[in-house]
C-alpha cells in the first residue's frame, strides 16, 4: 500500500533526523569540552606561577624569575611586545594572545605593589595537545560519528517499522470498511518483540 510506505518513511525520517541531530550535538559537545579543559589547565598553570611569584616578591621585595622555562616575566625593565600589551589592556588581569599564527600565549597581569604591574606570559604552543592532535581527533570523531549514526539510523528504521505496524493495520481496516469488506487484523501485528 502506498499510504503504508508513506507513513513508515515519515516516521523513519523523524526518528532518523532526531538521532542524527543528537549524534552531531554530542560530537560538538565533546570537541568543545576538550578545548575548554585544555585552556583551563593552561590557565591554572599560569595562575599557580603568578601566585608563586607574588609570594616570593612579598618575601624578598624583589621580582623573581619564573620557575618554568616557557614563562616570561615582562616589567618596566623588560617591556612586553606591543601585541601583548594590546591583548592585555590596562585594567584587564588575563588574556590570550596569538602572536604570529604559530605562537600562542596566555597572559596574566601580576599585582605586586601599587607602582608596578608586570605581565606574566606563558608561550603554550607546544603544550596545546588538542590543537596539535586535531587532525587525528577529527578523524576519530568522524569515524565515531559515522558508526553511531549508522547504528542510530538502523535503530530508527527498526523502531519505525515496529511502531508503524499497528497504524498500518488500522489504516487497512479503515480502507476495508470503506469498501464494505470486513477483514481480520492479524494478531502478529500487535505482538511485542
Amino acid at each position: 500500500m502506498k499510504i503504508d510506505r508513506s507513513i513508515q518513511r515519515r516516521v523513519f525520517a523523524t526518528f532518523g533526523a532526531f538521532t542524527l541531530l543528537l549524534c552531531l550535538v554530542y560530537t560538538g559537545i565533546c570537541v568543545l569540552v576538550a578545548y575548554v579543559i585544555e585552556d583551563q589547565v593552561l590557565d591554572n598553570l599560569l595562575a599557580d606561577e603568578a601566585r608563586s611569584i607574588e609570594q616570593r616578591f612579598r618575601a624578598s621585595g624583589e621580582i623573581p624569575r619564573p620557575r618554568l622555562p616557557y614563562i616570561e616575566l615582562y616589567s618596566e625593565s623588560n617591556p612586553p611586545p606591543a601585541g601583548a600589551l594590546a591583548a592585555l589592556p590596562e585594567g584587564a588581569t588575563k588574556a590570550e594572545w596569538f602572536s604570529d599564527g604559530k605562537r600562542h600565549f596566555h597572559l596574566r597581569r601580576l599585582s605586586l605593589n601599587g607602582d608596578t604591574s608586570p605581565i606574566l606570559a606563558a608561550e603554550v604552543s607546544r603544550l596545546l595537545t588538542v590543537s596539535r592532535q586535531s587532525g587525528e581527533l577529527l578523524w576519530l570523531l568522524f569515524a565515531a560519528l559515522l558508526a553511531t549514526s549508522a547504528l542510530a539510523l538502523w535503530m530508527a528504521y527498526r523502531l519505525s517499522s515496529r511502531t508503524i505496524r499497528p497504524v498500518i493495520a488500522l489504516a487497512g481496516e479503515v480502507k476495508n470498511q470503506q469498501y464494505g469488506r470486513r477483514a481480520a487484523v492479524p494478531a502478529f501485528l500487535f505482538r511485542r518483540g
